[in-house]
């Protein structure tokens, strides 16, 4: 039976029914708490003119904020541990063994929705049940970390950057389908089919799965382990040694201030997940399901072909170096939160939107970066740490960002997009930093190549691997 090496489906099926959640959850939630407040008329009359009822609106609004930082935190803390330890474990049982994980605890995920869907007038925690159930299994996190990890071991340094931008653009494009179709099939049909189809997509996932060739053999020389042998402290303590490492010239520098950028880039797509819809579903907009899933699909279509544009033009064509098209996807994101607090009806908020086109590259960008910088036994533990940095900042950013809009819903309810607009100024600076810093170490290498043990940034290198001659190369990290 032929296998391959091509992960983009799987991060594409799981992202897509992730996302059709994600705007469909919020109104399952809202509806839930409304229908435990109030009966089913006045929930209707409360959704359809929430103008009449500003006061139910804004605590039915706060309510469900408070159930979405409920479950941030299930959905952060149990899979953070378990990437890392999953991470660990994949140096002896190989990559593909974790990447199926996420998809297990997605199909189980689906499952507790259907049935919250079936009984929506049932409490909002069992939603919680559900989630605590899937999120041993990794989720978003041990995705994340196991396919950008599978796609390092395969791919050569100097195409690094070019496949990270190409795997990240698989989260966007399944983003934009997954929004336009969530909230499509919950207008026309109803929450139960939106969560029976993303059942039916994990199931097909697992199929492919099975067909997905390991991408490298053991590199530990040591007999394989158990699951539970993993659960040790010293497995933490390796993941995190990545960052006090020391190294040459500035690279140790460039690390930090590199998880730096990192963190800002995911409290920006943070916020977009989490003030977005409650900020739509307020006055002046308002807006139905369907037009959510335009405006979200809308965004996220347009970070997936930002990202390939700016990937073949800039990246490919024109040899920019990355840290110049960080600054790019940095000023594009202050456009884009700054145009939608100021936006005052519906063309302005889509036309805020366009400014998607830039923002989807930088996180791409910096994994592609990381992952040049780090040694070929240091992929696992990188990846694991920055999906863990991602999923953690994501959860503060959650937490911090709900709240704000929260206190300030009653007096402007833009005003957390002007504050996170205005913040973009600080990992712009960073990366004018950065530029700084790797310039020195150019000219250190130009000068005294061998004062860098380590091999230079544009070498190639992946692992031997007779079935793919095509990234076989003898400089190894």
């Amino acid at each position: 039976m032929r296998k391959t090496t091509i992960i983009e489906p799987i991060l594409f099926g799981f992202m897509f029914c992730r996302y059709m959640l994600l705007d469909t959850e919020d109104q399952l939630i809202y509806m839930k708490t409304c229908l435990r407040a109030f009966n089913t008329s006045f929930c209707d009359a409360i959704y359809q003119n929430g103008t009449a009822f500003k006061a139910e609106q804004s605590e039915l609004q706060n309510e469900s904020a408070k159930w979405k930082v409920y479950l941030s935190i299930v959905r952060t803390i149990p899979p953070v541990i378990m990437t890392i330890i999953y991470s660990s474990w994949s140096d002896y049982v190989g990559r593909k063994n974790v990447i199926v994980l996420p998809v297990i605890g997605s199909s189980i995920s689906a499952m507790s929705f259907i049935l919250n869907s079936q009984y929506i007038q049932s409490p909002v925690y069992y939603i919680l049940v559900g989630e605590l159930f899937a999120a041993p299994f990794g989720n978003f996190v041990a995705m994340i970390s196991a396919t950008f990890c599978y796609a390092a071991d395969i791919t050569p340094i100097s195409f690094r950057t070019q496949r990270t931008v190409i795997l990240e653009s698989m989260i966007y494009i399944a983003g934009a389908i997954g929004h336009f179709s969530g909230g499509q099939i919950l207008y026309n049909f109803g929450f139960q089919y939106v969560y029976g189809l993303t059942l039916f997509i994990d199931i097909l996932q697992i199929i492919y799965w099975m067909f997905i060739e390991e991408s490298y053999e053991s590199t530990v020389q040591q007999k394989k382990k158990s699951l539970l042998e993993m659960f040790t402290l010293e497995t933490f303590t390796k993941v995190f040694k990545f960052l006090s490492k020391s190294r040459d010239g500035n690279r140790r520098s460039i690390i930090w201030t590199l998880f730096v950028c990192f963190s800002f880039s995911s409290l920006y797509f943070m916020t977009l997940n989490s003030a977005t819809i409650l900020y739509l579903l307020h006055t002046p907009f308002q807006f139905l399901p369907t037009q959510i899933g335009y405006f979200l699909g809308g965004t996220l279509l347009l970070k997936f072909l930002g990202s390939l544009f700016i990937n073949l033009v800039f990246v490919h064509c024109l040899k920019m170096r990355d840290f110049y098209v960080m600054l790019i996807s940095f000023t594009t994101y202050t456009g884009l939160f700054i145009s939608m607090a100021a936006a005052k009806n519906d063309w302005q908020i889509y036309s805020a939107g366009a400014w998607s086109f830039g923002v989807g590259v930088a996180i791409a960008v910096i994994r592609g970066k990381l992952s040049k910088i780090a040694a070929f036994d240091e992929q696992g533990r990188l990846f694991s740490l920055i999906s863990s940095v991602e999923v953690l900042v994501s959860l503060f950013s959650g937490v911090t960002i709900t709240s704000i809009y929260k206190a300030t819903v009653d007096i402007e309810p833009a005003f957390v997009f002007y504050l996170v607009g205005a913040s973009s100024i600080l990992p712009f600076c960073l990366t004018l930093y950065l530029i700084k810093l790797e310039n020195e170490d150019r000219k250190r290498e130009d000068c005294c190549p061998a004062a860098f043990e380590g091999t230079p940034l544009l070498k190639s290198q992946t692992f031997n691997k007779e079935s793919n001659d095509d990234y076989s190369s003898t400089d190894n990290l």
